[in-house]
């Protein structure tokens, strides 16, 4: 999930992440399941975490074939 907010709002937000996840968790009308997903939806070295990198994600996927006919792909 931290890559897709890194993408939509850019690498600056990176140190913020944590502590916007652990204060969407303490929102008191989260239902229990909800929020313990959410907790360990970040990671212990993530939420611990010294310093992070300005750099803006680098994701480059690879170009996928169209289908002929605009039939879909078996799964």
């Amino acid at each position: 999930m931290r890559f897709l907010y890194e993408r939509l709002i850019g690498a600056e937000v990176r140190p913020w992440l944590p502590a916007a996840f652990c204060a969407a968790a303490a929102l008191p009308h989260l239902h229990p399941e909800l929020r313990r997903k959410l907790l360990q939806s970040i990671s212990e070295v993530a939420a611990t975490a010294v310093g992070w990198s300005n750099r803006q994600p680098g994701f480059f996927p690879h170009w996928v074939e169209k289908v002929e006919g605009g039939q879909a792909l078996p799964n």
